[in-house]
């Protein structure tokens, strides 16, 4: 008599319920590869996660976030920039995530831009 043996599926057997799992895994993947000091690789996963949900401001804040933590070292201004349009976009997005205003400030502080954008930081109220 053959025994039926019940494993457990690897995450890689898995499949993903929907569209904001995917993004999210690939977004995992892309923090990854930053990690490892893979730019490229990472800037080309954050792109097909952002393809997957466009207008998920959290999806571009976390790729900001990560962006901004890996571009603040000397030399990678280009970096930083790329870091400044995700944040911007996920308060476009988003117009009430305080975390990505912070980020926001923070990256054009490090670009030496502060002064120069400070309008763009003000609500219309002021």
């Amino acid at each position: 008599m053959s025994q039926i043996i019940n494993r457990k599926k690897s995450p890689s057997e898995e499949p993903l319920c929907n569209d904001t799992e995917k993004a999210y895994s690939i977004l995992l993947l892309g923090q990854t590869e930053l990690a490892k000091n893979n730019l490229e690789k990472g800037l080309t996963l954050f792109s097909e996660a952002s393809l997957i949900k466009p207008e998920d401001p959290k999806l571009h804040f976390e790729q900001g976030l990560s962006l901004f933590d890996f571009g603040t070292e000397e030399g990678k201004e280009k970096t930083l920039l790329t870091a400044n349009k995700k944040i911007k976009l996920a308060t476009a997005l988003f117009p009430e995530y305080f975390e990505a205003w912070h980020l926001w400030g923070l990256s054009l502080s490090f670009l030496g831009r502060s002064e120069e954008h400070t309008s763009e930081l003000q609500s219309p109220d002021h």
